[in-house]
């Protein structure tokens, strides 16, 4: 009689032992991909949804990404090498001035070369600080900022966390045609728990620039039939007016937030969602559907992408807490991985796009808040989806140079040449 019990334990133990082989299989094939070919991991990714469905995918990148962070941590306890900025600085030159031209030249748009970076003017007061999650309680109003003070451009130095050379600093990045500044860049560090990692900043100076958005020739999935070629429009795609490009947000199927472009609505917008909106008149803004941002005429592209991580300068509380309805069927906000996000100053003279590799959603936010971003949002997260390109003119034509060279072993000239999901592109003012 004992023999049936017997042999059901024997098969029970046979099932967890393939099921424990299949999961290290993939959770191994996984890791081989997102460290050798990201491009691959995503491609199994997809695959893993359409079979297993969203909730099985998301679980797998968690282990594996949880997998990879505790190893990086674990070897930089070790005494594993120091961490580095992400590219050559200096602290010695000058102040930043526009580069003086012959009277009728028009230089086309350029990058800084590496290690020019010359030292901002003095820090700026903040007229509020961000408030943390831990001291904001979920429930309580949060408060409008007080007027402006001052301009927030040029961006004053943030302050270092670090002894790492540079930290903080910003320097320039990107000039126009006039040899002005336009972009400048910095790094932090701003995760104690991961030394080793740093964040880049990115600051455009909303007033000699303008932001757009391309729709990806299949991201944001929608039925409104609308030319969707990916590519930057041919008129902006231009030396001297195209200037950078960024990742936009995510899939549809991980949230489905809304987008319009040119005043056709691909996706409806959801109320409360954190929003990126484009007016007719070059302005940008970015704010809570409903309230901050509402429907208007002169409103005619836009972009949502989960709720503000940042509103009137306070981080959301609710950042660390994953609930599909909000911040979409993906990795949880607590897992270390490659994020990006985008913010607007207080006055709006300063946009910020922040990226780096194995960072969590908190981190993300404090990141936007110590850049001086008021109102900010996440946009899309994984190694092969944030890419942040500026893109230099030269005798060859447009070429495009990523923000870190992590991000080289990806497709170098995506938005160049059009991609499948959607975007953001920066162009210089005449």
């Amino acid at each position: 009689m004992g023999l049936p019990t017997h042999n059901h334990k024997r098969r029970k133990r046979q099932w967890v032992l393939i099921l424990g082989a299949i999961i290290l299989l993939l959770a191994g094939t996984s890791y081989l991909f997102t460290v050798v070919r990201p491009d691959l991991g995503a491609q199994a990714i997809d695959l893993l949804r359409l079979v297993a469905g969203d909730q099985a995918a998301a679980w797998l990148e968690t282990t594996v990404y949880q997998a990879q962070d505790t190893l990086a941590r674990a070897r930089y306890a070790a005494g594993g090498a120091p961490p580095v900025a992400p590219w050559e600085v200096t602290t010695t030159a000058p102040l930043d001035q526009p580069t003086a031209l012959p009277v009728g030249h028009q230089a086309p748009t350029s990058v800084e070369p590496v290690g020019s970076v010359r030292t901002p003017l003095a820090p700026a007061v903040r007229s509020h600080p961000p408030v943390s999650a831990s001291s904001h309680p979920p429930d309580q109003p949060i408060a409008p900022p007080p007027a402006a003070q001052e301009t927030s451009w040029p961006p004053r130095p943030l302050p270092a966390r670090t002894n790492l050379a540079g930290e903080g600093q910003w320097s320039p990045y990107i000039r126009n045609t006039t040899g002005r500044v336009v972009a400048y860049r910095t790094f932090l560090q701003p995760d104690p728990q991961r030394p080793d990692v740093t964040v880049a900043i990115v600051a455009f100076d909303t007033a000699s620039t303008q932001l757009h958005f391309v729709l990806g020739s299949e991201e944001p999935a929608s039925p409104v039939r609308i030319p969707r070629t990916g590519m930057i429009p041919i008129a902006d795609r231009q030396p001297g007016i195209l200037i950078a490009a960024f990742n936009g947000g995510f899939k549809v199927r991980h949230g489905h937030f809304g987008a319009a472009v040119d005043g056709t609505v691909v996706l409806p917008p959801r109320i409360g969602i954190g929003t990126i909106a484009m007016y007719a008149d070059g302005r940008a803004h970015i704010g809570a559907w409903g309230t901050d941002i509402i429907p208007a005429e002169d409103l005619h592209t836009w972009r949502q992408n989960g709720p503000l991580v940042m509103q009137h300068g306070v981080i959301n509380p609710h950042i660390d807490e994953n609930i599909p309805e909000d911040w979409g069927v993906i990795l949880n906000g607590v897992t270390a991985v490659w994020r990006s996000g985008l913010g607007l100053s207080a006055d709006e003279r300063v946009l910020y796009y922040v990226a780096g590799l194995r960072m969590t959603l908190p981190v993300l936010a404090d990141a936007l808040a110590t850049a001086g971003a008021d109102q900010a949002v996440q946009l899309d997260i994984n190694t092969t989806n944030v890419h942040f390109d500026a893109i230099e003119a030269t005798a060859d034509g447009l070429q495009a140079k990523p923000l870190f060279d992590a991000m080289k072993n990806q497709h170098d000239h995506r938005f160049l040449d059009g991609d499948t999901r959607d975007y953001f592109y920066i162009t210089a003012n005449p």
